[in-house]
C-alpha cells in the first residue's frame, strides 16, 4: 500500500528562499485539494515538494525514487514547448538529454504544457478575482489553445492582462502565481489543459486503488 504521494514540482525560486518555495507548495496543495482529501479518507498523504530549478526538481525526484520506496513519487514539470508524446520522451529529446533514469514509467512523469502559467490562464475568473479592478480577460489567449502557447507567449498575455489592474504590478510568477493557484477552478483547468487533466486522473486512480 502506498504510504504517501509525493508530487516533485519545479519552481519556488532560489531554493534557500523557504517562504516562497512554501507559498508555492500551498498553492499547489490548494488547487489540489479534492485530491488531498481524498486521499486522506484513505489514510494516505498527498503532498507537494517544489524544489526550485528543474535540475534540482529531477534530482530530488530521483533520490525519492531510491530512497523513499514506500510513496508513490511524481515528477512536475514545465514542458517549455509543444508536446507530442510521452513526458519521458519529450524531456529527453526536447531539453534533458542526460535525463531520465526512469524512462520506463511514464506514468509518474507529468508536465505543465507549456507552462504553469497555462494552468492560470485556463481560469480568467480566478485570476479577475486575484487582481481586483482593470483586469483585462480579451488580452489572454483563448482557453480552447492554451497548451499551444509558449511560456513567452503566456507571460506576455498575462502581463498585457494585468497591466492596469489594482495591484501595484503586473503579474509575477514568485508573487503572484502561489495565491492564484489558490483560487483556480480545477474543472475549468482540466477542461482547458489536458495534460493537467491527465494528472488528476493519475492521481485519482492511484488514490481509489487503495480503497
Amino acid at each position: 500500500m502506498i504510504a504517501a504521494i509525493v508530487i516533485y514540482v519545479e519552481g519556488g525560486g532560489d531554493p534557500k528562499d523557504k517562504d516562497k518555495r512554501q507559498a508555492l507548495r500551498l498553492g499547489f496543495e490548494a488547487f489540489l485539494g479534492d485530491l488531498r482529501r481524498a486521499a486522506r479518507d484513505r489514510n494516505m498523504d498527498l503532498r507537494v515538494v517544489p524544489h526550485g530549478g528543474r535540475d534540482e526538481t529531477y534530482r530530488a525526484f530521483v533520490e525519492a525514487l531510491e530512497y523513499d520506496r514506500d510513496d508513490l513519487n511524481v515528477l512536475l514539470l514545465d514542458s517549455e514547448a509543444s508536446v507530442a508524446g510521452p513526458c519521458w520522451s519529450h524531456i529527453a529529446t526536447y531539453r534533458d538529454k542526460n535525463w531520465p533514469l526512469t524512462a520506463d514509467d511514464d506514468s509518474v512523469c507529468h508536465l505543465m504544457v507549456q507552462a504553469m502559467e497555462a494552468w492560470l490562464v485556463a481560469d480568467p475568473e480566478a485570476l479577475a478575482r486575484f487582481y481586483i479592478r482593470g483586469f483585462d480577460a480579451t488580452k489572454l489567449p483563448s482557453t480552447d489553445t492554451i497548451e499551444s502557447k509558449s511560456p513567452r507567449e503566456l507571460s506576455i498575455a498575462l502581463k498585457r492582462a494585468t497591466r492596469k489592474t489594482g495591484r501595484p504590478e503586473r503579474y509575477h510568477k514568485l508573487r503572484h502565481a502561489p495565491e492564484i493557484l489558490r483560487l483556480l477552478n480545477a474543472e475549468k483547468v482540466r477542461a482547458a489543459c489536458p495534460h493537467c487533466d491527465r494528472l488528476f486522473q493519475f492521481l485519482s486512480d492511484q488514490i481509489n486503488a487503495t480503497a
